[in-house]
Formats: structure tokens, sequence, C-alpha cells
């Protein structure tokens, strides 16, 4: 889909913050985003009507118009 690296990951806390987290009842879940065009998106549905727009306006990955 995109060259665009992919950003690295937040380490998971360590043992001391699990600990923590769970003696207050806190819990965690990956969250995935998507990248288009320069920005970040939560929804896949967002993001790939923003590649459609940029796609019709022949705009590259960067959001420069192709000559």
């Amino acid at each position: 889909m995109s060259d665009a690296p992919i950003p690295a990951a937040k380490p998971a806390p360590a043992d001391d913050d699990s600990a923590l987290m769970a003696a207050h009842g806190i819990t965690r879940t990956t969250v995935h985003h998507f990248f288009v065009g320069g920005y970040r998106y939560s929804k896949l549905a967002d993001a790939l009507a923003q590649a459609k727009r940029s796609s019709a306006k022949g705009e590259t990955r960067h959001g420069d118009a192709q000559a």
C-alpha cells in the first residue's frame, strides 16, 4: 500500500508499571493508526477515503500535485 516507514511502537510498560496497572484495575489495548499523505487516521475507512480523494486529484504520497 504505502512505502512510508512504520513508526516504532512504544515499548510495553515495565514490570513496575504492570503491577501498578493491575493494582488500580487499569488495562491497555493496541491502537492501529493508518497513515496517508502525512496524516494519521484511526479509522481505516477514513484513510481509504482520503487516499481515494488524493488519487482522484493526481496527488503523490506527499500531497504534491503531479506534473
